[in-house]
């Protein structure tokens, strides 16, 4: 199978003595949820900017469908921790933003059934009308993923978006979001630094060495099966022994950092 997202030898730099990503090589195939886990500065976020195109790798090669990435496209769409909502437009305003950018081939009644559609899958109907600075810390996170999801990208990078979430809306969020990726085919590469919500969301966790060289210790295939939900999987026999790995992972990386 062609892998969809490929890192190939891939080191990146930001000064000569700096080095924060070393031989990273990875497939991703097209409709997995990709989980990356790992201790903070060990470049999670920069393994994101490189897929999404917003930083260049120092050697090695990132590519997309066979194809190397360059530069940002709509196909793959961010959402960091920073919700980068522009605050004077409206919730529907800003999601229009992006719709209208991309889907300019659908017609208007079939832009606004998007926006419709994905404010309602986010539960920002009674909101739509809001502002940024009207809304909560985790209200604005969702209109920014809300944007993302809106215009259907065949990859979606989500760097923590659910970190400003009390912990209902985030439980309702993680399954619209396992559901709605999967009902659109959505390949999904997420960072969390949540154990159980990347045993929730994932196909695959990718556990990353701490910094600096960071580079890919292991892999975990994720076993739970599908579909999921929070309080389920808590019951299955698999669910213990891969969060205990992952506990372990952590807490000796910590001790050897």
């Amino acid at each position: 199978m062609t892998a969809l997202l490929e890192f190939r030898h891939v080191e990146k730099r930001f000064t000569a003595s700096s080095c924060v990503l070393s031989n990273i090589d990875l497939e991703i195939h097209a409709g997995e949820f990709v989980v990356l886990v790992g201790h903070s500065g060990c470049g999670k976020s920069t393994l994101l900017s490189l897929l999404a195109g917003l930083e260049m790798a120092s050697s090695g090669q990132v590519y997309y469908q066979g194809i190397p990435v360059t530069r940002p496209g709509p196909e793959r769409m961010v959402v960091f921790q920073d919700h980068c909502l522009l605050p004077w437009l409206n919730v529907r305003e800003n999601i229009a933003l992006a719709v209208d950018r991309v889907c300019v081939d659908a017609t208007p009644t079939d832009r606004a059934a998007i926006i419709d559609r994905i404010i309602e899958v986010v539960e920002l109907s009674d909101a739509a009308t809001k502002r940024p600075a009207q809304l909560s810390g985790g209200m604005r996170q969702r209109v920014g993923l809300a944007r993302a999801l809106a215009i259907r990208p065949k990859v979606l990078l989500l760097d923590e978006p659910f970190s400003a979430l009390d912990a209902a809306n985030r439980y309702q969020l993680q399954e619209a979001l396992m559901q709605l990726c999967a009902e659109l085919g959505i390949t999904v590469v997420m960072i969390t630094h949540d154990i159980d919500e990347a045993l929730l969301l994932s196909d695959r966790i990718i556990k990353l060495t701490p910094g600096p060289a960071s580079t890919i210790h292991s892999i975990i295939k994720n076993t739970l099966p599908k579909p999921r939900n929070t309080l389920e999987i808590a019951n299955h026999p698999d669910y213990y022994q891969m969060r205990k790995d992952l506990l372990q992972f952590l807490k000796e990386r910590q001790r050897i950092s």
